[in-house]
């Protein structure tokens, strides 16, 4: 009974001080949103999907070709994110940029028990991500087939993509979630004050 008693008094606390939240969850969801919004620079995500095959030139692909190209992808992913064919991309792009730069755009993903490649270009610049996707797959492509002694055994499954919405805007999101943290903020303050207080006056 105390219990409800203790709860019931801490909700009438809270809604005689509504007007405190309020203020403090506008004030944090709007200092989250805003940052978000106006100081985050937006990064443009192109994406591009490449499968491994060694038998590009016939019509039919063996047991032997699956096991090759498995062990191939590895390889695959490592000659597409070494320095080397890095410095080219960026030659053949002219970005004023490193090479470490580029190599923290980039990222490969390999789904599970397939032959494909997934790349992933990350850029401030939504068109220039495509053509940093599209000078990976075409560089990479020649030297893969120079240092391994393969060739054309790359085909695109689904070319680099243009895309135009930001994959770090989440400003609603965050803006939400600063309103919430403003709130239990502010429930905190008002319910350690109200405590105090009634320690205090108490002795």
């Amino acid at each position: 009974m105390e219990n409800k008693k203790s709860l019931a008094e801490l909700i009438e606390l809270l809604c005689k001080k509504l007007y405190l939240l309020v203020i403090f969850g506008i004030l944090f969801g709007g200092i989250l949103f805003s940052y978000n919004r106006f100081l985050v620079t937006p990064v443009y995500r192109s994406e591009s999907q490449i499968i491994v095959n060694t038998a590009i030139e016939r019509n039919y692909i063996t047991g032997g070709d699956l096991q090759t190209s498995m062990m191939l992808i590895q390889s695959y992913n490592e000659i597409i994110t070494s320095p080397p064919i890095l410095q080219k991309v960026i030659e053949d792009t002219k970005l004023s940029i490193s090479v470490n730069q580029l190599s923290n755009m980039v990222s490969l993903n390999n789904p599970v028990n397939t032959f494909i490649i997934e790349i992933n270009v990350d850029y401030t610049d939504p068109a220039i991500a495509q053509i940093i996707n599209n000078s990976i797959i075409n560089i990479s492509n020649s030297a893969i087939s120079e240092i391994l002694n393969i060739e054309n055994n790359i085909i695109i499954l689904t070319p680099s993509t243009f895309n135009a919405h930001p994959i770090n805007e989440n400003a609603i999101r965050n803006g939400l979630l600063g309103g919430l943290i403003g709130i239990f903020f502010a429930s905190f303050i008002v319910i350690t004050r109200h405590y105090l207080y009634d320690d205090s006056r108490r002795k």
